[in-house]
């Protein structure tokens, strides 16, 4: 069985916890056999998840992308939370929580009570920073936090976790090894990258509200001054959260459980054949902009062929590549395979259009987010209209075929 997880090259404390976790608990189950695939730690309950082989799901949840397929490929013995359930149409009793929880069983935590304050951001909020000329580690050292990188070896991020007091987290999995280990912790936000559904899923699933203090730049200030006041509101004067010990307890115990019939053979829960459950993805109403992503991506999926490569105007808002199983996507602008930034002009866009076509690829779609480039480069617009012939418009998409 082999452990399948999302792979951030630039590491990612969360996802990176399955390499870490999984080995010290079920050893005798992981290999390099990919006939059954383990899913644990992440939002990939989508389908960037393989078709083919055997799916074991172990406290997964839904996020990003499309809905996965349920069929008997797939056992199922616990997923992240409610709302999880809901949108896959599983019983109830499967939403335990998120499986990172277990890291309690394999560190002993502090014994010492601690006082320092620890900040972990979103692992993509080191780089946004940059952009404004925001230094966090230096914002961190002139307050007395410490800094905790989420892109940093998984022991180093796991031991400075257990060596505070309270933890801000901006980082979900910052929060949940923080709470499994009984430190106080305090939700921000600082950037719109951050995915609501899979908060609010694994907080409902523990019985506690997600509410986190969002970070509002102040134009009139330096960017480390703004930062600075914002920080230090979250770590001195938020309200921590910490859940119940015996609700964290029961969750431990029931993973536990799932855990043994996992590792005794026991089927988990195959869906094939029942009709107790149905799924619900109006769910992700709840967040609109994912509700509204997954229309627009089963617009694409409907006439955006398999196996074909097509370019995606989305300035990475919507998850870029990662998305649409099945099909290669590319960035506009594109530059070794990642996204590389608005084009100066319509002349620039409509030489890159033409130089990703040429490399292959077969269809340019705009998703709603950049329908603004359809006005401001004209020309470009105006190029596709007339060398190329519309395949969808929507109030979601519109896809050129190349």
């Amino acid at each position: 069985m082999k452990l399948f997880y999302y792979h951030d090259s630039g590491g990612n404390f969360g996802d990176d916890l399955n390499a870490w976790l999984w080995p010290r608990l079920v050893p005798e189950l992981l290999d390099d056999d990919e006939g059954t695939l383990f899913v644990a730690i992440g939002s990939i309950l989508d389908r960037r998840i393989p078709q083919g082989p055997r799916k074991v799901i172990f406290g997964t949840g839904v996020g990003y992308g499309l809905l996965p397929v349920l069929n008997e490929e797939w056992r199922i013995y616990c997923v992240r939370g409610p709302l999880t359930a809901r949108a896959l149409g599983l019983p109830p009793s499967l939403a335990i929580t998120d499986p990172a929880v277990l890291v309690r069983t394999v560190r002993a935590g502090r014994t010492t009570k601690a006082q320092r304050i620890s900040f972990i951001p979103h692992f993509r909020t080191p780089a946004r920073v940059q952009e404004v000329g925001l230094d966090l580690q230096r914002v961190c050292a002139a307050l007395g936090i410490d800094y905790i990188d989420p892109r940093g070896d998984v022991e180093e991020v796991l031991s400075s976790i257990e060596g505070s007091g309270k933890v801000v987290a901006e980082a979900m999995h910052g929060a949940i090894v923080a709470d499994a280990l009984r430190i106080p912790w305090v939700a921000v936000q600082c950037f719109d990258q951050i995915l609501n559904l899979k908060w609010w899923d694994w907080c409902r699933s523990l019985g506690m509200i997600y509410n986190p203090l969002r970070y509002a730049a102040d134009r009139g200030a330096r960017p480390e001054v703004d930062f600075a006041r914002f920080l230090d509101d979250a770590s001195a004067r938020a309200q921590p959260v910490l859940s119940a010990a015996a609700i964290t307890d029961e969750a431990t115990r029931r993973l536990l459980v799932q855990l043994e019939h996992l590792k005794a053979g026991a089927e988990g829960h195959c869906t094939e054949g029942s009709a107790d459950h149905v799924p619900d993805p109006e769910v992700l109403r709840e967040v609109p902009w994912l509700y509204e992503m997954q229309k627009a991506l089963q617009e694409l999926a409907a006439v955006i062929r398999a196996g074909s490569t097509f370019i995606m105007v989305d300035e990475e808002r919507w998850g870029g590549g990662q998305v649409l199983a099945g099909r290669y996507t590319l960035p506009f602008l594109e530059h070794q395979g990642k996204y590389w930034g608005l084009p100066a002009n319509s002349s620039t866009a409509i030489a890159e259009l033409e130089r990703l076509r040429q490399a292959g690829a077969e269809y340019i779609a705009f998703m709603r987010p950049s329908f603004w480039w359809l006005d401001f480069y004209a020309g470009l617009h105006d190029y596709l209209r007339n060398h190329y012939g519309v395949l969808a418009e929507s109030e979601r998409v519109v896809v050129f075929a190349l």
